[in-house]
């Protein structure tokens, strides 16, 4: 295999005894020259499981997922989203024969089958402005309007290793790593007992691009690298919400971000360690309950904070509860509370003069919620090195 850097060919290279597919040079994504990417893959886990049934279902019992990171009961409600069509995916068990696959119906691992099996699209989708296999649909007969989705989410009743490019339900053969679709992978693994999850080589996305992509995915240790610089709205929003069982959180280079870009993304899952956040232009709500906790019963929480480098024209709701019931923060130093803490990390920091929220609005979730630009206060973790 060679890599193609703007038209010319470079040679196999290795790290260790493993072959690269893929590498970054800065900005720039070096990828096989090879005709496609690699098809999304699901593979039984464990050796001791036979068999598995797994499938896409359409799910619209999950609600507000996407606004709130937590669950509704919205089995009752009438569904009366807009019209949406089903994707047009094939599937394989051998990557030569591809069979249509409908949404609904079950593929069965294992048994006389391949224990693995490969998706695939049969058409290009990175044309259309938004996935039409997800549809929203907005209630306004309240006085307040709640947005609730209807979106494909993948099942099976068994733990599964997912490899492969996500990209490749969009196009199989379109080497074109943004991301044009509005809500392409929302919730797709949502609620699944997946171990390991596969590559997302955007380097650009759209509203709601990953939104609850792994939402309560308690099974999930290994998130997969997020290459992206520039966000779209709510792109990110409840990725990781509720996964209880991280080995670490992916890093986040992006510099130009979108409102709520990262709400919620790890709320109430297992993070110790938190992603160096390298933005210096903010978005209003853009860190909104980023690491907040809200179970009583938590997989884990922060050991350390990240240094918040912003200083101009900080947006309404940028650090919105950020770290509510996550840490703890005083305005004096105290047992619980000794490692100074200051917004911004250095220089300093002016509010929007036109948002109608501080950036730093209830921040933390205890006396001192709401901190002070340029102020130094006291929290109890240390900030990262």
């Amino acid at each position: 295999m060679s890599f193609n850097v703007s038209g010319h060919n470079i040679f196999d290279i290795y790290v260790g005894n493993s072959k690269l597919d893929k590498i970054f040079v800065g900005e720039d994504l070096v990828y096989s020259s090879g005709p496609n990417y690699m098809p999304l893959c699901f593979e039984i886990a464990s050796a001791s499981v036979s068999t598995a049934q797994i499938s896409f279902q359409r799910d619209e019992t999950m609600g507000a997922v996407v606004e709130t990171c937590k669950k509704y009961d919205l089995s009752s409600m009438v569904s009366l989203y807009p019209s949406y069509t089903d994707p047009s995916w094939l599937y394989s068990f051998d990557g030569n024969t591809w069979v249509q696959y409908e949404v609904g119906t079950n593929i069965v691992l294992g048994g006389s089958n391949s224990r693995k099996v490969y998706l695939k699209s049969a058409v290009d989708y990175t044309a259309s402005e938004t996935a039409p296999w997800n549809q929203v649909r907005v209630d306004t007969s309240s006085k307040f309007s709640t947005t609730y989705y209807s979106f494909l989410r993948f099942c099976s009743d068994a733990a599964l290793n997912v490899s492969g490019v996500c990209n490749s339900i969009l196009s199989d053969h379109n080497k074109k790593w943004n991301i044009d679709l509005r809500r392409c992978f929302l919730g797709l693994f949502a609620y699944a007992p997946i171990i390991s999850a596969p590559e997302l080589p955007a380097l650009s996305l759209h509203d709601y691009s990953y939104g609850s992509m792994f939402f309560n995915c308690t099974s999930l240790t290994t998130p997969p690298i997020l290459p992206a610089l520039d966000l779209g709205s709510y792109c990110y929003s409840g990725m990781f919400s509720n996964c209880s069982a991280l080995n670490y959180a992916p890093e986040l280079p992006a510099l130009n971000l979108a409102s709520y870009c990262y709400r919620g993304m790890f709320e109430d899952a297992k993070v110790l360690v938190p992603p160096y956040l390298p933005a210096t232009e903010l978005a209003e709500h853009c860190y909104d309950s980023m690491f907040r906790k809200t179970l009583t019963s938590n997989p884990g929480k922060l050991t350390t904070v990240p240094k918040l480098l912003a200083t101009d024209n900080l947006p309404a709701g940028a650090y919105y509860a950020m770290f509510e019931s996550n840490v703890t923060s005083s305005e004096t130093s105290t047992s619980t509370c000794p490692y100074a803490y200051r917004i911004p990390y250095t220089g300093t920091g002016t509010a929007d003069p036109s948002a109608a929220m501080e950036p730093t609005s209830l921040m933390f979730g205890d006396s001192y919620r709401t901190p002070a630009l340029n102020q130094t206060f006291y929290i109890s973790v240390p900030v990262q090195q």
